[in-house]
């Protein structure tokens, strides 16, 4: 009885905590946490990586697992060939060799941010992890903003006002549909 209470706790305090870590994580970013932005309140500067979530696994460890493959060919490529390396370009999933498999997705982080219309905000985008990514901003009308090419090891910037109350879009064209950053811009 004890151990099933125990385990019932230790669930629901999962189930609370971890969605209310994502959302100090979320407000963290809106409000800011650079110096700049306290002493400009108009003017705001936002940290984003451009990054490659990547994991090996031997198959003396845990199973290759085709069923994944099987079950969303579109995403992973064919199912019946686990060692083509194609995929979707947001995810891969393939043998590497005959005792190891590779699974892993490209995404920016933070992949959420709030803002509020009419600020000025400027991207930072180190390319972390993947050899590059064409990186496109779109207001929420999806009109082109920006553009540029994020390069493994480099930084680069996009600048624009918020001047739309609505969802900009940081979006890779590249590595779709998991690389997508939303940027929440909200009335003051």
């Amino acid at each position: 009885m004890k151990t099933t209470q125990f385990l019932n706790t230790r669930l629901m305090t999962r189930a609370l905590v971890i969605p209310a870590i994502g959302i100090l994580g979320i407000a963290a970013v809106a409000c800011g946490s650079d110096s700049e932005a306290s002493n400009n309140p108009g003017e705001r500067t936002i940290y984003l990586q451009a990054t490659e979530q990547d994991a090996r696994r031997g198959v003396d460890r845990t199973e290759f697992p085709q069923h994944t493959r099987d079950a969303h060919p579109g995403l992973f490529g064919p199912a019946d060939d686990p060692f083509e390396s194609a995929g979707s370009g947001g995810y891969y999933l393939f043998m590497t060799s005959e005792d190891e498999w590779r699974v892993g997705s490209y995404m920016y982080l933070p992949q959420e941010i709030i803002a509020y219309k009419g600020e000025e905000i400027t991207l930072e985008i180190l390319g972390v992890r993947g050899n590059q990514h064409h990186s496109i901003l779109v207001d929420p009308d999806g009109e082109r903003l920006d553009d540029v090419n994020v390069e493994r090891g480099g930084l680069h910037t996009m600048s624009f006002t918020a001047d739309k109350a609505g969802i900009y879009e940081l979006v890779c064209a590249d590595h779709q549909p998991t690389m997508t950053t939303y940027i929440h811009v909200l009335e003051q």
